[in-house]
């Protein structure tokens, strides 16, 4: 009875605590592959909305770090993924979605067995749900988020390092982590144009990216001669504004639909 009356007084203060977290929207950001692979990957962006106005990241992620709702923020995250990947019309080409970790969320047993045996379960997740780990150094630096990250790998998640280049992912955290796709940060990308030495700290993180058997993502690309320079030194995935900036899950079920509706037309026109 004292169990149950415990589980029962933490789900009303789960409840009170999402009452006060607001509503979570999400919002996606197209990762750009000049390979021209069917599948589209989007990069995830959370927003909340309290009192009927939309909070921006600066806005809420203050508050998630005042009362400690990390947590709750990555569960209620997680759930919209799942149910966006496993609703996702059939009709549409296949998406796939990256979720931010920024520690604390892997430190809770519950979140990380959710993880596990959600990984461990589903096809679907194992190809279509990417993790993001946004504070490198962090999990790096305790050996149970490492130990439960490489649990994850092995059961099929994929890993994401978003920081590497900028001081807080080492050489040595790239091989702890299991991860196995590099970001390399916008504050590289965004002077490629102007410096050399910028240049060759880009090409050199995709050079490394390739030599350990790992993809490697330009984010941060907000121009044409970006991309060039980008394609040009090998990458072929990319993120920024020059794409598009973050969007509702409406806005990308339209243009997929448009897309399919257009390519059937061509195709039937060609008959």
């Amino acid at each position: 009875m004292r169990v149950l009356a415990s589980l029962e007084k933490q789900s009303e203060i789960n409840r009170e605590q999402r009452r006060k977290l607001g509503q979570l929207v999400m919002q996606y950001q197209e990762i750009f592959n000049n390979g021209g692979t069917p599948s589209f990957f989007c990069d995830q962006q959370g927003r909340i909305i309290q009192a009927n106005r939309t909070m921006q990241p600066n806005e809420f992620l203050p508050q998630i770090e005042r009362h400690n709702w990390h947590v709750l923020f990555s569960h209620k995250v997680l759930d919209k993924s799942i149910e966006l990947l496993e609703n996702w019309p059939k009709s549409l080409n296949p998406v796939a979605l990256s979720v931010n970790l920024s520690g604390p969320e892997l430190l809770d047993d519950l979140f990380y067995e959710k993880l596990l045996r959600r990984y461990s379960e589903s096809e679907l997740l194992r190809t279509r749900l990417k993790l993001e780990l946004t504070e490198t150094s962090v999990l790096a630096s305790l050996d149970e988020t490492k130990k439960r990250l490489t649990s994850l790998a092995n059961v099929g998640a994929t890993i994401i390092v978003d920081d590497f280049g900028t001081g807080h992912a080492s050489l040595s955290q790239l091989i702890d982590l299991s991860a196995s796709v590099l970001k390399v940060d916008r504050d590289f990308v965004e002077r490629i144009e102007t410096s050399e030495r910028h240049r060759k700290i880009v090409k050199m993180t995709l050079e490394l990216a390739n030599s350990l058997n790992m993809e490697a993502l330009a984010e941060g690309v907000e121009t044409k001669a970006q991309l060039d320079l980008l394609i040009e030194m090998g990458f072929d995935q990319f993120q920024g504004f020059y794409f598009g900036k973050p969007a509702p899950v409406e806005y990308w079920s339209g243009k997929f639909e448009q897309a399919g509706a257009s390519s059937a037309l061509g195709q039937g026109g060609a008959g």
